[in-house]
């Protein structure tokens, strides 16, 4: 078996051998043009490759996505590669292909690229062929958030637009801790271009904004008509005022997108800036499922735990 980057060619017949795993509802054509339109964001376009695990005679028997991201480990910049849509021939499952693919693919990583520092994914379905390549799981709860009424703009400092991201993004310090990734302001755009496909699909208008800041604090989100709510893909506060504060905002424009919950993603580093304290009892529940996230460290040292502040923009 021998690991191959694939050609957009073969990208695309791997999107049509596994789309009724990853498809859901959606028809197969349909499935290949949102596929392809995520895959020709600009993001995707100098982020992601294609790997496909091959038999000795070339036939394909797993493949997955690798999306390039910046990251920092002991204060050196490098690079962390976000893994998404893992899929085993069915007629090969049951043999540890996937786990194989993994662990050919963070070898080749680590030699071609001399700042990788990490891999991560996340799962919603069973963590062992993640933990056999090496992957550490790490806590991560959703804590969901009743819609309120009132101007998300009241008590912020600035509502953000769009067109405000790139900028804003680019200003963003690293989180403290000894590993972090950090989105760029493409990345971002590219959560909400998958947002944007769904919308399109129902017929539904994006937020009028996309995110708030307040004081040093800041978030961002994007709907999310799966979990019927608005999900903060980055969300950061340097106070629990700052933090109830942006809460307040999401809530109110979860509201005007006509959703019922504001969804924020919450670990057990989260205590300095947790807006929770200010909150009326009920108004907040913790939903049990999710995704869990995983960590494959490529440097020496390096363990899950030292993953700071992980945010949902980082989710392939």
């Amino acid at each position: 078996m021998r690991l191959v980057q694939a050609t957009e060619a073969m990208a695309g017949e791997r999107d049509r051998a596994s789309w009724a795993t990853w498809g859901g509802p959606l028809a197969l054509e349909a499935y290949l043009a949102h596929v392809l339109r995520l895959r020709n964001h600009p993001w995707s376009r100098a982020a992601m490759s294609t790997w496909i695990l091959g038999s000795d005679e070339g036939a394909p028997l797993a493949s997955c996505q690798a999306y390039r991201m910046d990251s920092r480990y002991a204060s050196a910049l490098g690079h962390a590669y976000g893994l998404g849509s893992v899929f085993t021939e069915p007629a090969q499952r049951g043999r540890g292909l996937a786990s194989h693919l993994l662990n050919l693919l963070a070898e080749h990583l680590v030699a071609a690229d001399p700042g990788a520092q990490a891999c991560i994914l996340f799962t919603e379905a069973g963590a062992a062929p993640y933990v056999r390549a090496g992957f550490q799981e790490l806590p991560l709860r959703t804590l969901a958030f009743s819609a309120q009424i009132g101007d998300p703009g009241q008590g912020v400092d600035a509502l953000l637009t769009e067109g405000d991201l790139a900028a804003t993004v680019a200003e963003l310090p690293w989180p403290e801790g000894a590993f972090a990734i950090r989105p760029s302001g493409a990345q971002l755009d590219w959560q909400l271009e998958r947002e944007r496909i769904l919308l399109d699909v129902l017929g539904r208008p994006g937020p009028p904004a996309r995110g708030a800041r307040a004081g040093r604090g800041l978030a961002l989100w994007a709907v999310d008509p799966h979990r019927q709510g608005l999900a903060l893909l980055h969300f950061q506060a340097t106070s629990p005022g700052e933090g109830a504060a942006l809460l307040e905002a999401a809530r109110r424009m979860a509201l005007v997108c006509a959703l019922p919950r504001v969804l924020l993603w919450d670990g057990p580093e989260a205590a300095p800036w947790h807006p929770l304290p200010t909150l009326k009892s009920g108004e907040v529940d913790v939903a049990l499922s999710g995704p869990r996230p995983m960590l494959r460290p490529l440097r020496s040292g390096l363990q899950g735990p030292d993953w700071a502040r992980i945010q949902e923009a980082t989710r392939i």
